[in-house]
């Protein structure tokens, strides 16, 4: 089994150096006994088959964001080994730059393009855009002891502007750096087809600490 993973282990690093087709076997010959243990020579043989590199990659589908923002700081590039793992990965940043700028039901599908020879790789990602959700009004319930403004200025959904998903998970990253809950929660509540959403922000508040002191004296 551990051999097995290692095999597996070999063709994955190749992989991300852009060798898609390639296969690693072994075979092992034991040794003479020495004692109660028996060595074997374990002999790999890798076939590598092509190298396939990135030629070119294009954005097809895009119309509120551009292509040069969607495709900063991907894993692939021109001239760069291609990879599927890596091709996964870029499509699911181009998902996450969308549900950042407020497009929740964004999908992008990805094609490698592989040439006849497997030797180039002409990368397309196709998006489906959908909607852009923007903010209606944001409610802020339970909190009794802690001032609603206090709380609206650690979070970073704002009425007006795009529900963004790095938005709502900062803005429950801050509230719970406040100390003061023991909950918060922020859930979206939506109209329909409407793409204005309210948000509603539910805190549970920590019980107060309390510190306690008090004097005396001896009498010998």
């Amino acid at each position: 089994a551990s051999l097995d993973a290692d095999l597996v282990q070999i063709e994955e690093a190749y992989r991300r150096l852009g060798y898609a087709g390639v296969r690693a076997d072994a075979t092992t010959a034991p040794g003479a006994a020495q004692g109660d243990q028996v060595p074997v020579t374990i002999r790999i043989e890798v076939l590598e088959n092509a190298q396939t590199i990135v030629n070119s990659m294009r954005i097809e589908g895009n119309a509120a964001v551009d292509a040069e923002t969607l495709l900063a700081g991907l894993a692939l590039s021109p001239g760069q080994p291609f990879s599927v793992a890596r091709l996964a990965a870029d499509r699911d940043a181009i998902e996450l730059k969308y549900a950042n700028l407020g497009y929740q039901s964004a999908t992008v599908d990805s094609r490698p393009g592989l040439s006849s020879d497997s030797r180039r790789a002409d990368v397309v990602f196709t998006v489906r855009e959908g909607p852009r959700v923007f903010v209606d009004h944001v409610l802020i319930v339970g909190n009794t002891r802690t001032r609603t403004d206090a709380i609206e200025r650690e979070l970073q959904v704002k009425a007006g502007e795009p529900l963004g998903l790095e938005a709502l998970s900062e803005s429950q990253r801050r509230l719970a750096a406040m100390g003061l809950f023991r909950r918060a929660r922020i859930t979206q509540l939506g109209r329909g087809d409407d793409p204005r959403r309210d948000v509603l922000v539910t805190v549970e508040e920590a019980p107060l600490t309390t510190v306690g002191w008090g004097g005396g004296f001896e009498v010998r």
